[in-house]
């Protein structure tokens, strides 16, 4: 779906600070599989030396951008991330928390994590989870108790 790249696109480049500005389809990119085309034009396939936070990031992209399309037919469906940041280097991951929380917006957004500075983080993007669209589920798994506990920090 073209709109659906083009979406990606302009996601990944508020993520990435605009180093990389498009997703390029699989007959675009390198061997046959999508491409990222950096801010200076150069093709950089996915299969290629790109950090595992820089792949995380452009798979967030294209669920993003795919919700965005699948809304267009009528209710906007919420959006469930799972220890999306975890490999993000910190500039992107508040760029792609406040994403999330301009996203929260127009639609429910619940992010879980384990990991503390995340939650922080989360938590002073929320601005208050009570009253914000934008969940914060944090999740612990204590030592001595084989359950989950939500919400405590």
């Amino acid at each position: 779906q073209p709109d659906v790249l083009e979406r990606s696109a302009a996601y990944l480049s508020g993520i990435t600070n605009g180093r990389y500005r498009r997703l390029l389809p699989a007959h675009e990119g390198r061997d046959g599989v999508l491409a990222l085309e950096t801010s200076d034009g150069r093709p950089v396939g996915l299969g290629e030396a790109l950090s595992r936070g820089t792949k995380e990031q452009v798979l967030l992209s294209l669920r993003l951008a795919a919700a965005d399309h699948m809304d267009q037919t009528g209710e906007r469906l919420p959006l469930f991330v799972d220890e999306v940041f975890v490999n993000w280097d910190k500039g992107r991951r508040e760029r792609g928390l406040e994403l999330l929380r301009q996203l929260s917006g127009s639609r429910q957004v619940c992010v879980f994590t384990c990991h503390a500075a995340v939650a922080g983080r989360l938590a002073a993007h929320a601005g208050g989870c009570p009253t914000s669209p934008f969940c914060l589920m944090f999740l612990r798994v204590s030592a001595t108790l084989p359950s989950t506990t939500l919400g405590q920090r």
